[in-house]
C-alpha cells in the first residue's frame, strides 16, 4: 500500500506585507507543527497561492501595502478564500490606525466569517499558538460538515444513477452502491477539494480494459493528480500503461492507493501540469 500524507488540515497562508511579521507568523506555525506553511506579500501572490491549495488557516493582514494607509486588499483575499467556498479559518490582522479600523475590522469578521481579529502589537508568539489550536479546530469541525462525497466529485454533471450504474457494472464490486463509495471515498477523498479540465469533469470509463480514469488539480495536495482504477490492477502495469489513459506524458509516483476485493486505485502525481491546465474557479 503507498501511502502520501496529504490533507488540508496541515496548511497555513499567510498573507503579511511586512517581512518580520511574515517570519514571525511562519515561525509560529511550525513550531505548532504545520507543514504547509506559505506566504504571501501581496494580493496577486495570495491569488496564485488560494487557485493552487485549500488552507485550514489563514493570517490576513487588511493593509498589504505598508506606504498607503489606505489599502484594504486583505479584504479581497478574504473574499477570495471564500469564492471558492472554503473554510478556512480566517484570521484578520491589523496594524492599521485611525478612526476606521474598527469598522473594517468588524465589517471582515462578519462579512468573510473570519474566526478571530489581531492587532499587531502587543500579540505575542504564545497568541499565535493559541489562535492557531483554536482556528484548527473550527475549520476542522466545518470541513467534514461541507466536504462532497467523492463519487458525486468524480461523476462531474453525468446523471447519478446513470454513473452508478456504469461504475459498478465496471468494477463489479461487492457491497452494490455501498461498496463503491467506500473504495472512492478511502481511495480519494484526501486529494479534495480538486478542480477538473475544462473539457472534463467526470472520470472517463473504458469498458474495453475495464478501467477508469481522471485527471484534476488538487487543492489538497497543490498539484495535478491522476485517479485511475479498475478490476485487479497491477502496479507496475498501471505506472507503465496509464500515462496515455492520464493525459500525461510523465506519469510520477504513486501518492495514493486503495483495494476493495479485486478492485485497485491508484492516485499518482502529475508534474508536467500545472495550474493553469485547470478550470479557473
Amino acid at each position: 500500500m503507498w501511502r502520501c500524507s496529504m490533507s488540508t488540515s496541515d496548511s497555513v497562508l499567510i498573507v503579511e506585507d511586512e517581512v518580520d511579521w511574515r517570519a514571525i507568523y511562519e515561525r509560529a506555525a511550525k513550531r505548532q507543527g504545520f507543514t504547509t506553511v506559505k506566504t504571501a506579500g501581496d494580493l496577486e501572490s495570495a491569488v496564485i497561492l488560494l487557485d493552487e491549495r485549500k488552507f485550514a488557516v489563514a493570517f490576513v493582514d487588511i493593509g498589504l501595502n505598508i506606504d498607503d494607509d489606505r489599502n484594504v486588499d486583505g479584504l479581497r483575499v478574504m473574499e477570495r478564500i471564500r469564492a471558492l467556498g472554503d473554510e478556512t479559518s480566517i484570521i484578520v490582522v491589523t496594524g492599521r490606525s485611525g478612526a476606521d479600523v474598527v469598522s473594517i475590522t468588524r465589517d471582515a469578521l462578519k462579512k468573510y466569517d473570519a474566526f478571530d481579529a489581531v492587532g499587531k502589537v502587543p500579540i505575542e508568539p504564545a497568541d499565535i499558538q493559541r489562535l492557531l489550536v483554536e482556528a484548527l479546530k473550527a475549520y476542522k469541525e466545518k470541513e467534514a460538515a461541507g466536504r462532497p462525497a467523492v463519487q458525486i466529485v468524480l461523476r462531474g454533471a453525468q446523471p447519478p444513477l446513470e454513473w452508478d450504474d456504469h461504475i459498478l457494472r465496471l468494477l463489479r464490486i461487492s457491497r452494490g452502491a455501498e461498496g463503491l463509495y467506500g473504495f472512492l471515498e478511502s481511495l480519494f477523498a484526501r486529494f479534495l477539494p480538486v478542480v477538473a479540465r475544462p473539457d472534463r469533469s467526470a472520470v472517463v470509463v473504458d469498458s474495453a480494459i475495464g478501467v477508469a480514469h481522471g485527471v484534476y488539480w488538487s487543492r489538497a495536495a497543490g498539484q495535478a493528480v491522476g485517479v485511475v482504477f479498475g478490476q485487479g490492477l497491477g502496479v507496475g502495469t498501471a505506472v507503465e500503461n496509464h500515462g496515455m489513459l492520464l493525459d500525461a506524458n510523465k506519469v510520477g509516483q504513486v501518492l495514493h492507493s486503495a483495494t476493495a476485493g479485486e478492485v485497485k486505485g491508484f492516485v499518482y502525481a502529475l508534474p508536467e501540469l500545472d495550474r493553469h491546465k485547470f478550470a479557473v474557479d
